[in-house]
């Protein structure tokens, strides 16, 4: 029997954790989750493949895969939310004031 494969439009629940410069950033799963922080809750993510719903690559990667199996997905800043431009990055100063 040949395992069914996802396909532009197909709605698809991704389980995942996320990875920038070797440090977990975010996840869906309740044990890696609670290794960034103890109180989150783990959230489903549904999302309609090839309908821009995640970055480009990572929806790319979506196409033609198997349900229900593990996939290690890269995407190269070019196809996610671009290379660092230190030029769009502020400091913003926060001041914490006390009211009687």
């Amino acid at each position: 029997m040949t395992q069914e494969k996802t396909k532009n439009k197909d709605f698809v629940e991704i389980k995942f954790t996320g990875f920038a410069n070797n440090e977990m950033f975010d996840s869906n799963i309740a044990e890696d989750l609670h290794k960034i922080n103890p109180k989150a809750k783990e959230d489903k993510l549904i999302v309609v493949v090839g309908e821009s719903m995640v970055v480009k690559g990572f929806d790319n990667e979506l196409q033609d895969k198997e349900l229900d199996k593990e996939y290690e997905i890269v995407v190269k800043p070019s196809e996610g939310f671009g290379q660092r431009n230190k030029t769009l990055m502020k400091t913003i100063l926060k001041k914490l004031v006390l009211m009687e």
